[in-house]
């Protein structure tokens, strides 16, 4: 069972995101949060194997949160989602230590597909 926290400062992101999750064998959603302090609160307490991470969430910047991330829950893969085109920040988020980047106009399917991947040590 691949454990998911949700971030997103769209509740309604987030919602379709766990819809989609709960449909599928294999998934649990353990959390979930609206901002970068909420969500470093979430990761304290509750231990997840995939953080599926909006990169504009309110709150320090991506590379600032990611660094926050690794430092409370180390083993935790990053999956960037976001609606900023992979030219503007993958490289640099991947730099960061996010496990992958990937955008909102992709399908469910590979959003799925990317999590799995994420979750067995892939980059995506």
């Amino acid at each position: 069972m691949i454990r998911v926290l949700l971030a997103d400062d769209h509740g309604v992101v987030r919602e379709g995101i766990r819809r989609l999750l709960e449909e599928r064998n294999g998934f649990t959603v353990v959390a979930e949060a609206g901002n970068v302090p909420d969500l470093l609160a979430e990761l304290r307490q509750t231990p997840i194997d995939v953080l599926v991470l909006d990169i504009g969430m309110p709150g320090p910047g991506i590379v600032e949160t990611l660094r926050q991330i690794k430092a409370i829950q180390p083993r935790a893969r990053a999956l960037v989602l976001t609606a900023y085109p992979e030219t503007d920040y993958a490289v640099r988020v991947l730099r960061a230590g996010a496990a992958g980047y990937l955008t909102k106009d992709r399908s469910l399917e590979q959003l799925i597909d990317a999590i799995r991947r994420v979750y067995r040590g892939g980059c995506t």
